[in-house]
């Protein structure tokens, strides 16, 4: 893929420099004093005709910044820094659109600028320089990332690369993490940012990018407020910064929320060791440290679990390097530990080095992460830095400890979350879509925006979910006469449009045993709720089945939509004190079976109901509730017009679940009926719907399917089969294996910014992949650059052919306008294909080796 990549920004040989005389002094002062220390060549304004140059800077006046782009673009640039601030909403746009019709990757407007320190390369405006490190920066605050590399210099904290981002006009965060996560020089990535402007992209490069790094973030602006004009409880309850820290969680990354906590974290993530659970054990020379490890560990969910010899340890005071490392050694084969943290606190006659050493060669002994707190300053400094170098990450108080600690076990958990792509229908239950959206058609055919019980009742049924049998009775009568045809006790709740909120209106009536009370709780509701809402339309009420709830679980599951992220489940503790609970957890659709528990593990009841059956490993009330979970999710996810949804209480036991009461709010703008299919989600489901059977001449099949995330191997073997020319023809270099790098970023496929169709013969674990057509989506974000291979044995069958024009097909669906790709001008097949499936060749303007094919859509 040619356009994806940041390299002439961040990784440039030669740099052209514009200013002018409205180019503030600073900005002159800094680019002119630091950047010919770089090992880049640096030319400043006035330049000469025949120059050429990688990288654009250029901080001239408002006016000037198109003329500039241009002339940049004349001398070759492929990328730009515009360090202008203060500019107009109408320039800014006309330059990112020349910036695209250039093919340039611009940086800005009010960007700090971009360091590299591997070139000794600080085109920023930054005072300081940073040091070479594995750790790339990335920052939406120039001023943030100044302070972060005034602070990292003190401590000798380096850095493969900062970037500035600035306006975001063209290159945003989702371009810089897709660069940063192929740079070889970048181990892990740290990042602060304010605000998402595209969150289905950040999301998407975020997930690639923690797929095979680490990544940190620090998130400013953080608020718990919930809109104030709820038409359920699930809006009403879940604020707009949980559903941010659910979307990173289901990311694979981490967030912290203090400025000190974000290197802390680095610092163990790229030990290189992994945290296979949360369990922890903690020796020390002195109680008093242990203790408050203790108390920290328990604030966070971390478990210090009891051993033989007691849990903490507690070492002699003057206990040396020996009797430290047998420790370790026996901790580190101890089968109920994941973790050991070694706290040293400096003591007379002890000698401090003696034991860092002994430490980290034991830690090196066990296949277990190992934390050193090496408690002070001025004794244990030196010996602290020097353990973290052999690969035991060190720290000076036990909070930033537990912390890096926490940190790393949360990393872990949410790269598993980061594994799962569930299908957009996950339960066992064939749903009936069609008339679920009957319903919905009726709905807005009224106009109306809220769905009654019964039709919000029925919508679940459709999908599957068991619901308690509900029946409309107009007046007092009739709810009488329908109480028998039930069966006593029954409930009876109000049915109005106009009520959101029945049990506060007094519009909700349980437990009745028999018809004269059916009809005295009619007439007294009616009375209560036209008090509560005079101007309310009640249309009678429903009755339904009473549930005792005596030794049973109420528990609620609820949908909203938020502006960002789109669809957002909720789960917790139900009943009618939902809003005092105060236990919810939150997940983004789609979801599967290991999404949904992990989901109800999250939250009080589901730790209380895991506590009840801790003997069982089945417990059948979370087995039902994760049954319920699979089917609301796809609901959600085939019916993008539900905007909320409340669930409240499913009352589930041992031996039945049934939802009790439901709303639910539609869209009414008409919107989504014109999107492409599943472009409501934050996170695209596995597109199994694509997948079809075709037939070859020699009367064996393959099928065509997306790549899934677990054909990593398949992809390896598809490479190994390769010729060394195909390999040539394809990858325009003889590459003889994918890194597992290289791997993770062409399988992990989000199936929105990027789509990879493969050709497969066999099933199962006998599958073999025979071909791939992918297309990558370019900044512009209406077309995308694509790319095929066939395997040399089956190439002539026309199965290149049916790959790209299934790929076109999916890209049309996706409203793409354009796609287009790079053929070696010597690929006469290739380009022969092209011809056939309507695309135009014409020369590359870079590369004369090169044919540039295009197809509009």
């Amino acid at each position: 893929m040619k356009h994806q990549l940041l390299s002439p920004l961040i990784d440039p040989e030669r740099i052209g420099v514009w200013f002018d005389d409205s180019t503030p002094s600073h900005i002159r002062e800094a680019l002119t004093n630091q950047l010919p220390s770089s090992r880049c060549q640096v030319s400043f304004t006035p330049l000469k005709d025949d120059q050429r140059f990688d990288l654009a800077l250029i901080a001239t006046e408002e006016s000037s910044l198109l003329r500039s782009l241009r002339e940049a673009a004349e001398k070759r640039a492929k990328a730009a820094v515009i360090y202008t601030t203060a500019i107009s909403q109408s320039v800014q746009q006309a330059i990112r659109e020349e910036a695209l019709r250039l093919r340039i990757a611009m940086l800005g407007p009010a960007s700090f600028g971009i360091q590299r320190p591997r070139l000794a390369l600080n085109a920023s405006i930054c005072s300081t320089s940073a040091l070479p490190g594995r750790v790339a920066l990335l920052s939406q605050s120039g001023a943030l990332a100044s302070s972060i590399l005034d602070w990292a210099e003190e401590y000798k904290v380096g850095f493969s690369a900062v970037i500035t981002l600035g306006n975001e006009a063209d290159v945003d965060l989702a371009r810089a993490l897709d660069f940063l996560a192929v740079d070889p020089d970048t181990h892990a990535i740290v990042m602060y940012l304010e605000c998402v402007a595209n969150p289905r992209a950040f999301l998407s490069a975020l997930r690639a990018a923690a797929g095979v790094k680490p990544v940190v973030l620090l998130k400013a602006g953080a608020t718990t407020h919930a809109p104030t004009d709820p038409l359920t409880h699930t809006r009403a309850l879940v604020g707009s910064d949980e559903i941010f820290d659910a979307a990173i969680r289901r990311a694979g990354a981490i967030r912290v929320h203090y400025f000190i906590q974000l290197f802390a974290a680095v610092r163990t993530l790229t030990s290189n060791r992994p945290a296979n659970g949360g369990r922890i054990a903690v020796m020390s020379n002195g109680r008093g440290p242990a203790l408050l490890v203790q108390d920290l560990a328990r604030v966070v969910g971390l478990q210090i679990p009891t051993l033989p010899d007691h849990n903490p340890v507690i070492l002699r005071a003057d206990a040396n390097g020996d009797a430290y490392a047998q420790k370790i050694r026996e901790l580190g084969s101890a089968p109920d530990i994941d973790c050991i943290m070694v706290i040293h606190s400096p003591q007379m006659g002890v000698l401090t080095w003696q034991i860092t050493k002994a430490v980290a060669e034991a830690a090196a002994d066990v296949n277990k992460i190992v934390i050193g707190c090496w408690l002070g300053d001025h004794q244990t400094r030196e010996a602290r830095n020097w353990l973290s170098a052999q690969g035991v990450p060190s720290f000076r108080t036990p909070e930033a400890a537990v912390d890096s600690l926490h940190s790393l076990i949360t990393f872990h958990r949410n790269q598993e979350l980061l594994q799962q792509i569930p299908p957009a229908i996950s339960s066992s239950i064939k749903p009936d879509i069609e008339g679920a959206r009957m319903i919905i058609e009726g709905v807005l055919a009224d106009r109306r925006q809220v769905l009654s019980e019964l039709e919000s009742k029925s919508l679940l049924s459709a999908f599957g979910v068991p619901v308690s049998t509900t029946i409309l009775a107009r007046n007092a009568a009739e709810a009488a006469l329908v109480a028998h045809q039930i069966g006593f006790p029954v409930a009876i709740k109000i049915n109005s449009p106009d009520i959101s909120h029945k049990a506060e209106a007094g519009g909700v009536r349980l437990n009745l045993k028999n018809a004269q009370e059916v009809r005295d709780a009619f007439v007294e509701m009616m009375d209560s709720v036209r008090e509560f809402a005079p101007q309310a339309n009640l249309q009678g009420v429903v009755v339904q089945r009473y549930i005792e709830r005596t030794r049973k679980t109420e528990a609620h599951i609820g949908m909203t939509t938020d502006p960002l992220f789109g669809p957002v489940i909720s789960f917790g503790a139900g009943g009618e004190h939902l809003r005092w609970l105060s236990d919810r957890a939150l997940e983004l659709p789609p979801l599967n079976g290991l999404l949904a528990q992990r989901l109800i593990e999250r939250t009080k009841l589901g730790q209380q109901l895991r506590e009840e059956s801790a003997e069982s490993p089945l417990i059948p009330e979370i087995h039902r509730l994760e049954k319920i979970l699979l089917q609301v999710s796809d609901l959600i996810c085939e019916l993008p017009m539900i905007k909320e949804l409340d669930i409240n209480p499913v009352i589930v036991s041992a031996d039945e679940a049934v939802v009790v009461d439901a709303r639910m709010a539609i869209s009414t703008n008409g919107e989504t009926a014109h999107r492409p299919r599943y472009s409501h989600l934050s996170i695209m489901p596995y597109p199994g719907y694509l997948s079809a059977e075709y037939p070859l001449a020699s009367g064996e099949s393959y099928t065509i399917r997306p790549l899934r995330w677990s054909d990593a191997d398949r992809l390896s073997g598809l490479l190994s089969k390769l010729s060394e020319q195909s390999r040539y023809l394809r990858f325009m270099a003889n590459i003889r294996e994918f890194t597992p790098k290289q791997l993770a970023r062409l399988t992990q496929i989000d199936y929105h910014r990027d789509m990879a169709l493969t050709a497969v013969i066999g099933h199962d674990e006998e599958e073999e992949l025979i071909g791939v057509a992918r297309y990558m989506l370019l900044p512009d974000t209406t077309s995308a650059e694509f790319a095929v291979v066939i395997r040399d044995d089956y190439q002539g069958h026309g199965i290149g052919g049916k790959l790209m024009t299934e790929l076109i097909d999916v890209a049309r669906d996706q409203h793409l306008s354009v796609l287009e790709g790079f053929v070696l001008a010597s690929n006469s097949k290739m380009l022969e294909l092209m011809s056939r499936l309507g695309f135009t060749i014409a020369p590359d303007p870079d590369d004369p080796t090169l044919r540039r094919v295009t197809r509009n859509l």
